[in-house]
């Protein structure tokens, strides 16, 4: 049998305290990952800033070199662009993290309130019962001086 000052919900806070933990962790890996995803945008905008400037250079060059040259940097336009998209997926599921780490944290909150007021009540109810027995103790005490 359960001890009447136990806390009924402290599993519930223990679950909620380590999803928040999870969800703040994966919040770090998220960041992680759009830190390296945008570090790697860059080299590939660099690169093809590099290879559009040799290619306006290029004063005479043959067919075959100015379709090597296009089709170069219409691959790196092509990565540019599936790696804008992955930062734009990378944000969006960050955004969802956040909002499922609010929820958690407002949900630990009010698990942690309930236990405050559950403890408090507890408090005074042991209080309530000491000056009882206290006063009981002065009853019999008094009873028996009187008597």
């Amino acid at each position: 049998m359960k001890n009447h000052s136990e806390f009924r919900l402290q599993t519930v806070l223990t679950v909620r305290e380590y999803q928040q933990r999870r969800l703040q962790h994966a919040l770090y890996e998220i960041g992680q990952e759009q830190e390296r995803a945008s570090t790697l945008l860059s080299q590939l905008s660099d690169e093809k800033e590099v290879a559009l400037f040799e290619d306006s250079t290029i004063v005479r060059a043959r067919a075959t070199e100015f379709q090597t040259s296009k089709a170069f940097i219409d691959t790196l336009s092509t990565q540019i662009d599936l790696q804008e998209q992955k930062i734009e997926d990378i944000k969006s599921k960050e955004q969802n993290t956040r909002d499922e780490l609010l929820s958690k944290r407002q949900s630990k909150h009010m698990l942690e309130t309930l236990k405050r007021t559950h403890t408090e009540k507890i408090r005074k109810e042991e209080e309530v019962q000491l000056q009882k027995m206290i006063d009981d103790f002065g009853n019999r005490s008094r009873k028996g001086v009187n008597s």
